[in-house]
This record gives C-alpha cells, sequence and structure tokens, in this order.
C-alpha cells in the first residue's frame, strides 16, 4: 500500500525543500566568509599576544631571572596568557582577573606590577660547609661568599676555638656524609675534654679524615679515667665513604696548608692530602655554581628586548666568567691564584647592588604596557581572544545550522520518494 499525501502536504513539502536548496548554498558561503573573518581575527590576536609577550617575556622575564640570580626574589605565579588572559577570554569567572560585574578589563592583580614575591623555591641547605645556615638562598653572592669562606680553610685551616682532648679516642658510630650525631668515647684521660658548641677539628682514621663543628653537646658522661659524649654536629668536609668505629685521632687548631703544599698539591707537614682534595673540591663546586648563575644573568641581558638594556652588565658578568673558567683548568690553590680570585670576587661583588638598583628601576616603566596589552587581550568585551572565539562561535553556530538543514533536506526528499512525488 503506498503512502498518500494530500495535496497541501505536497506543497508544503516541496515549498520548504525549495527555500532549503536556496538556503543551504548561502549558508555554506557564510561560513566560507566566517573563516575569512576568523582568520583576521586570528592575525589580530597573534599580534596582540606578541605585544603582551614582547612586554612580559622579552623584557621583564630576563629582568626578573637576571634579578632571581642576584637576590633570590621571583615571582611565584606569574600572569600568563594560558593560565590567566585565555581563561578570561573565554569568560571563566573563576579566575583570579576575572573582572567584577560591571567590569570588562582584567583585574590588575599585584603580579602585573612586580609584586607576588617569593624566595622559598630558590633554597639550599648544605650541611658540608662551615656554619651554613639552613635555607640559605641560592645567589651568585652566596656562592662568593663560599668561594672565600674555603680559600681561607685551605689556607688558614679553621680558625675559632678547638677542643681540648687527651688519651685514647673511640668513635662509637659510623660517619658518612649524612652524618649529624656521632659518640666518641675518650679513656686513659688526665682530665675530661672540653668540647663545646663552636669547636672544629679534624676526625682522622687511616688515611681519610672528616672535619666536624660542634653544634651543641647533646649527653655527656664522666667517670675518670673515661669519659663518654654525644654530639650534635656539622660536617664540614665529607669523609671518603665512611670513617668507621674504632680508634680515631683528632686534630684541633689545625692552622691548613702552607703555600709550597698548596702548590704542589700534597701535605708534607700532617700528611692531609685527602682532605685537601676534598677542600679544592668543594672550591670548584662553589665556582662552578657561580658560573651556572653567571650563564643564567648573560644569556637573561643579552635576552632582553629592552632597547635601553645596560649591556655593560653583559660584559661584567661574561670578564667573571672568563677568569672562573680558566681556573678551572689547571684548579691551581697557590696564594697567586687565590689572590686573583679574592679580587675577582671583591670586583663582583661591588657590581651586584648596582646591578639590582639598576634592574628595579628598568621594569617599572613596563608594567603599565604589559597591563594594557593583556587588556587588548582578555577584554571580556572588546579583547581579541573574546572577539576572535566570537567568530569561532558564530561559525560553529552557523554550522550547526547547515547540518541540521541538510538533515531535514534529506528527510523531506526521503519521504517525497517514499510518497511517489517526484521533485
Amino acid at each position: 500500500m503506498a503512502l498518500n499525501l494530500t495535496q497541501a502536504e505536497i506543497d508544503a513539502l516541496l515549498a520548504e525543500r525549495q527555500q532549503l536548496i536556496f538556503g543551504i548554498p548561502i549558508r555554506q558561503e557564510s561560513i566560507l566568509k566566517q573563516g575569512d573573518v576568523i582568520a583576521k581575527a586570528t592575525d589580530t590576536d597573534n599580534a596582540q599576544r606578541k605585544l603582551f609577550n614582547f612586554y612580559d617575556t622579552d623584557v621583564l622575564a630576563n629582568y626578573l631571572l637576571e634579578r632571581e640570580m642576584l637576590t633570590g626574589e621571583y615571582v611565584a605565579a606569574p600572569v600568563t596568557i594560558a593560565g590567566d588572559l585565555e581563561p578570561v577570554g573565554n569568560l571563566d569567572a573563576t579566575n583570579r582577573c576575572y573582572p567584577p560585574i560591571g567590569q570588562t578589563a582584567p583585574v590588575r592583580i599585584v603580579e602585573f606590577d612586580g609584586g607576588g614575591l617569593s624566595d622559598v623555591n630558590n633554597r639550599i641547605d648544605l650541611t658540608y660547609f662551615l656554619d651554613t645556615p639552613t635555607n640559605t638562598l641560592s645567589i651568585e653572592s652566596y656562592w662568593i661568599s663560599r668561594q672565600l669562606e674555603i680559600q681561607n680553610y685551605l689556607q688558614n685551616g679553621f680558625g675559632g676555638t678547638s677542643p681540648s682532648v687527651s688519651g685514647i679516642i673511640n668513635l662509637s658510630n659510623t660517619i658518612t656524609s649524612t652524618t649529624t650525631q656521632i659518640t666518641l668515647f675518650f679513656t686513659v684521660l688526665i682530665a675530661p675534654p672540653t668540647i663545646s658548641p663552636g669547636n672544629t677539628f679534624l676526625i682522622r682514621k687511616g688515611s681519610d679524615q672528616v672535619a666536624v663543628q660542634v653544634v651543641s653537646v647533646i649527653d655527656s658522661d664522666i667517670d675518670m679515667p673515661s669519659f663518654e659524649a654525644e654530639f650534635e654536629l656539622e660536617i664540614i668536609v665529607l669523609s671518603m665513604g665512611t670513617i668507621s668505629p674504632g680508634t680515631v685521632t683528632i686534630f684541633s687548631g689545625w692552622s691548613g696548608f702552607i703555600n709550597s703544599d698548596r702548590i704542589a698539591k700534597s701535605d708534607s707537614v700532617n700528611g692531609f692530602d685527602y682532605l685537601m682534595t676534598q677542600l679544592t673540591t668543594q672550591l670548584d663546586f662553589t665556582i662552578q655554581e657561580r658560573i651556572t648563575k653567571l650563564n643564567t644573568q648573560i644569556t637573561a641581558i643579552n635576552n632582553n628586548g629592552d632597547p635601553l638594556i645596560d649591556l655593560s652588565a653583559s660584559t661584567n658578568a661574561t670578564t667573571s666568567l672568563n677568569y672562573l673558567t680558566s681556573w678551572q683548568v689547571n684548579k691551581d690553590i697557590d696564594d697567586t691564584t687565590f689572590s686573583g680570585l679574592t679580587t675577582e670576587a671583591s670586583t663582583r661583588n661591588s657590581q651586584h647592588s648596582s646591578r639590582i638598583t639598576a634592574i628595579n628601576n628598568a621594569m617599572p616603566p613596563f608594567y603599565t604596557p604589559r597591563y594594557t596589552a593583556a587588556v587588548d587581550l582578555a577584554d571580556t568585551s572588546r579583547g581579541t581572544i573574546r572577539i576572535k572565539n566570537f567568530r569561532i562561535g558564530a561559525q560553529n553556530q552557523t554550522a550547526n545550522i547547515l547540518a541540521s538543514e541538510q538533515a531535514r533536506l534529506q528527510s523531506i526528499e526521503d519521504l517525497l520518494t517514499i510518497a511517489g512525488v517526484p521533485f
């Protein structure tokens, strides 16, 4: 049995079909034109992003990176296009920069103006340097002071007060690079040893030595002629692997290596060759840290887009870099070499304060232009992100309507075919 349609039904279907046949090409052409509009909006948005990135990435980020190497400060949560401006442009009301009701420009949070500073993630804790407090800023000046400290160890020893000890000394626990407490047992004493916080001494067993500083005396027990004490300590020079329990020797009042031994790189006085090697290794480590900081500064300066940047800062850093790199060739530790290293360190230290001031003065003029560029990107009414997304949304809506119309046309033609109505 054939599907029977009334003439009115047939006329309505044919009229709707005709409208669709007429309208679908127009809709398709509209989508193509909208693609051109989207391409232009995308180009405009890309250009605006480049302007923001110029102020933010090319200029301010390089100043911030350079300053971080000098002061340890950095912006903990900087404003970014992906993290802040795109969400605002996409009307994400949960974003920290989303404008309050009645406003359309992104909120000018403190990060736009150099605020939100932190130094927490740029801290270190190296227990094998004398008097190194925990959570010390890892900045170039820190490594300069560590460099000079180790040079002084090599030339003059550890200085300060030393314990008064005598008799046979036994170490009750193993010392490794991570040891923070030891127990020493003294026997055959004339008088109890005097060991107090701040005392510095060397513990030697066989060919290995470890330099320690007493932080506190945890417990002690005097039962003449023996004495037992447990100490909290800070390791200054790491031991070679471990120092096992047993009889050890304590050297106090060590006054460093004489110049001729440092030239020969062998201790003819006490045979502390390992100690000399370890201190030289630590000196090399601190200088390498300085080199890393200097390389970062040089790169930041040379990549900075500020047309008025003072390139002499790069020249100064490069001079120090080259000097330190040349030291690493032979790693000499004689008096003449140390005199040169000390002079370089003093010169570099004197450059820091003026450079920090220059950086702090150079950044503020870029804050407002960066914020203005952010507004032009993310304004919820006129920002290029919003405009581009609006154009894309309009095209998507047109494409959805087109798909619906094409499906409707197919349905009408299927119905007419089943009814045997020509079209």
